[in-house]
């Protein structure tokens, strides 16, 4: 068995770049730091031992570095690792940029050739290393240094190379933690997806409860794929409010996976409107529909419209405009769609019905939910975050996109850098004919299909998750205005909800370990939500900064006074590639 081991560099910030040191920690000794001075002392080191499969905590910036080196001497890149052979490499990276893996091949004398697997830590263990250090219960915690000290030439300190062993061991630890549980896959969500076959009897059984869709059904199927439900009520939008509560349902997502009814099986497909007698052993349905409509008095926006060039798509409609607008809802968003909204010109126009079962998931839910809360009794804050991501990073699998498109690295000569093309595919017919175009020549595709999962799985997991949180904040909300005149609803961002006064909701099931249930999670004293994931708290004399975007350095210069629209704050760091790899540029975040 190869040996795993947890990587990281320390490079220069100014143009060109380069590696002035690097360290690597083996996952089964993870106090054993090994350490050099540049990239080229790195890859001898790859070479060298015994086909090693390295983590590096963000793969993107430091694999930048190693692509770069090997394109500038004399390495090729390939599609394929069956293509692989001497000097050659091959990645995988995604249409985003997102590296998932690197593998290169070296041939050593009279012996076979060898090879180095890197992969991306984060993608399994998705937070910083100072976190994941907290998260995990380690002792041992990131550390400080000047970062650009190494752009003129230098010695490297003592505090330095401490620096570089605390990175490399942490993650070597969290990393020794994490394979002990089965977190062993390329990502978290390949490795939950492993844990709950193995618990139902493997591959076979899968597809028996979940077969996969024809591919044209799970393209049309995923319009109704849709994220959380986050919103912030235009009333409050902006203000300062004073004091409130924050409540957090106890894991939303598996809660809903563990009790709600979810689809399995093959679909029927029906036309016009969904028929509850004709499908009476298919109670879950997707219907698309068409109409105009407009948000009722007292009641909260439900719709987005995605992929659009008239709607912004982080935007809930209050209205239609009078236009006919097509929607592909789950009917758990069907049923709120027609709740809050006065709809008119309403065509149904076909969808899919499901069988559905209480249960497909409860046993494999409750088995984390339970190490959570014995983790969390005893104390073992590293077991309990094991549990949080297994139960979180499941549904999200099922939806797995299968148009997939890729990216390859390139050396570019006039810009002494690399750059990343898209990888084109052959097109060819069913029988494996190649497709050609009106002058005979062979057309191409920026994308690969693959095998479906099984989307309806992720489209009802997170269609319920919204009937949660829309829910309890309509009733808040419409409560409220009924009472005083005044809504208490502030905001909401997926399984949580803030509102204004220290009055427990009516309604509301509250119980602070209980899953699916709703916990009080936080008292402030004022607030200010400007718009979604952008609110500020003031929580036991502290201020809790929410912000996308903004980098945690940067929360310090936020005040209640200048969080606003348009406000500039110093700071965020945007990667850019230059000739030796990549350099984090500093500029200013906008509140926009």
């Amino acid at each position: 068995m190869p040996l795993k081991y947890a990587a990281d560099f320390e490079t220069t910030t100014v143009v060109p770049t380069k590696v002035w040191c690097w360290g690597v920690a083996c996952v089964d000794t993870p106090e054993v730091v090994e350490t050099g001075r540049d990239i080229e002392d790195f890859l001898e080191w790859c070479s060298l031992a015994r086909n090693p499969i390295i983590y590096f905590h963000n793969e993107k910036f430091d694999g930048s570095f190693i692509i770069d080196y090997l394109l500038r001497n004399g390495f090729e890149w390939r599609k394929t690792k069956g293509e692989c052979s001497e000097k050659e490499f091959t990645t995988i990276i995604d249409e985003f940029g997102k590296f998932y893996a690197i593998e290169i091949y070296w041939k050593r004398k009279n012996k076979k050739p060898t090879k180095c697997t890197i992969y991306d830590s984060f993608k399994i263990i998705p937070m910083g290393v100072d976190t994941a250090a907290k998260k995990f219960g380690l002792k041992m915690h990131k550390l400080r240094i000047d970062y650009d000290r190494h752009n003129t030439e230098c010695d490297i300190t003592e505090d330095e190379w401490e620096y570089l062993r605390h990175d490399v061991s942490i993650m070597a630890q969290v990393l020794q933690i994490a394979f002990q549980y089965g977190l062993t896959r390329m990502t978290l969500a390949g490795c939950c997806m492993h844990d709950y076959k193995e618990s139902i009897g493997g591959d076979d059984a899968f597809r028996m409860r979940f077969p996969s869709p024809p591919i044209e059904v799970d393209l049309a199927m995923r319009a109704a794929y849709k994220g959380g439900w986050t919103y912030v009520n235009p009333d409050n939008a902006g203000k300062e409010v004073g004091e409130g509560l924050v409540f957090d349902v106890n894991s939303l997502y598996p809660s809903q996976m563990a009790y709600r009814p979810l689809p399995y099986g093959i679909p029927m497909t029906f036309t016009g409107k969904y028929d509850p007698l004709r499908f009476r052993d298919y109670p879950l349905y997707i219907q698309i529909i068409s109409c105009e409509f407009d948000i009722k008095k007292h009641h909260l926006p439900t719709i987005q419209i995605k992929n659009s060039p008239f709607y912004k798509e982080t935007e809930y409609l209050t209205s239609s405009d009078g236009t006919e607008i097509t929607l592909t809802l789950a009917s758990p968003d069907l049923e709120l769609f027609l709740k809050h909204y006065d709809v008119d010109n309403l065509k149904y126009l076909g969808g899919w019905a499901f069988r559905a079962r209480n249960g497909l998931f409860t046993r494999w839910v409750e088995k984390w939910a339970n190490v959570k809360i014995e983790a969390d009794k005893s104390g073992n804050s590293a077991l309990r975050q094991i549990a949080k991501l297994y139960m979180n990073n499941l549904y999200g699998r099922f939806a797995l996109n299968p148009k997939r498109k890729s990216k390859y690295p390139v050396f570019c000569k006039e810009k002494d850098c690399v750059i990343y093309k898209k990888i084109m595919t052959p097109c060819t017919y069913a029988d494996g004919t190649p497709q050609l175009d009106e002058n005979g020549q062979q057309m191409y595709t920026d994308y690969q299909l693959t095998k479906p999962v099984y989307i309806p799985v992720g489209i009802f997991v997170t269609a319920w998750a919204r009937y949660v949180t829309i829910n309890a904040a309509q009733k808040i909300h419409y409560d409220s205005i009924m009472k005083t005149g005044h809504s208490r609803f502030c905001y909401a961002d997926t399984d949580s909800v803030h509102i204004i006064g220290t009055e427990l909701p009516e309604g509301l099931d509250i119980d602070p370990y209980r899953l699916g249930a709703w916990k009080c999670e936080s008292h402030f004293s004022k607030a200010k939500f400007i718009q979604a994931k952008r609110y500020i708290e003031m929580i036991e004399g502290e201020l809790n900064v929410k912000c996308a975007g903004l980098p945690a350095d940067s929360h310090r210069f936020v005040t209640f006074e200048n969080f606003n629209r348009g406000i500039e704050y110093p700071g965020k760091l945007i990667p850019k590639i230059v000739p030796g790899g990549t350099i984090l540029t500093e500029t200013k975040f906008k509140m926009r």
